[in-house]
């Protein structure tokens, strides 16, 4: 190689890529060429309307040779399924205020719970009279030779004892009274099933002692009184009172009273609140004022309903 092409090739090579010359220009066209071969071949992506339509058969395949095509911009209104005409709201008809169920909501509760008291003060009525769970015996209490008293009793398991007499009275100054209570379930009173004289003190208080107690394993009372006389005999009249049917009873009645409270204090203000809700998504706005409005209108009906258990129970 001469020392010119040896030139020439270290010159083109040291060019940078974005420098280019004339020659290589002149270079690239005659190098990309076209070649004497046939033209591409058309490709058919569509048509803007539709296919030409021709009465000769031959002449519509050359106008189309590729086939039917589906045309893709035709022009036409697409037919929706499922379309259907806006309407424009109908007024709202504005109603008149039901003032028969606002008074309906505002008597009602007072109505029910004045009927409930009456029902049951009538239930009440009908029951038969209250058990009487007391009775009560005469005794004469009459001293031994040493001034004791033993008398004996007749009482229950279930029963409360208790009597009083006075054992001596001879003036203002000087009197004593003798007591006995006892109950079988009573265990903090110190005193219970004693026997104690009173009399009075020093100061205007009374003093007590013991001079006897009940004794429950043989059913009797014993005692010895502190008289300046010589001791006498009493009558004396012994309270008894059946504590165990007493309190059964009580509890059963007290039972059916706990049911109607239920209803009325805890039942009632619940089917309230119900009532008021239910009223106005039924639309019945003016029954749900008026439930609203009876609670305020307890500052008429509390005196009347005073006045009315007044009546009822003589309290």
């Amino acid at each position: 190689m001469s020392d010119e092409e040896n030139l020439a090739t270290s010159d083109s090579a040291n060019k940078p890529f974005f420098a280019i010359d004339a020659e290589d220009l002149g270079d690239s066209t005659a190098s990309s060429a076209p070649s004497a071969a046939l033209p591409p071949t058309p490709v058919m992506m569509g048509t803007l309307s539709g296919a030409a339509t021709s009465s000769e058969p031959h002449a519509q395949e050359s106008m189309n040779p590729w086939g039917s095509v589906t045309p893709q911009m035709t022009g036409n209104v697409a037919n929706i399924n499922g379309m259907f005409p806006l309407q424009a709201p109908a007024e709202a008809v504005k109603s008149a205020f039901r003032w028969g169920q606002f008074f309906l909501g505002l008597f009602l509760p007072w109505m029910v719970f004045i009927g409930t008291v009456v029902i049951a003060e009538a239930l009440d009525e009908t029951q038969d009279p209250y058990p009487d769970f007391s009775r009560s015996v005469w005794v004469s209490m009459e001293p031994d030779e040493n001034g004791w008293y033993v008398q004996s009793v007749d009482r229950t398991q279930g029963e409360s004892m208790e009597f009083f007499f006075n054992s001596e009275y001879i003036n203002d100054t000087d009197w004593s009274n003798v007591y006995c209570w006892y109950h079988p379930y009573d265990v903090e009173w110190q005193n219970n099933g004693k026997v104690v004289q009173e009399s009075p003190g020093t100061r205007d208080y009374l003093e007590e002692e013991v001079i006897g107690e009940y004794t429950e394993s043989n059913q009797t009372v014993w005692f010895k009184t502190n008289e300046s006389t010589a001791p006498t005999t009493h009558d004396v009249e012994i309270f008894y009172y059946d504590e165990v049917a007493s309190d059964a009873y009580w509890e059963e009645q007290n039972a059916n009273f706990d049911a109607l409270d239920s209803f009325l204090f805890c039942g009632g203000p619940l089917l309230f609140i119900v009532g008021t809700i239910a009223a106005f998504v039924k639309g019945n706005k003016g029954l749900g004022i008026g439930l609203l409005c009876s609670i305020p209108m307890s500052v008429l009906m509390g005196p009347f309903m005073f006045v009315l258990l007044l009546l009822m129970y003589g309290f």
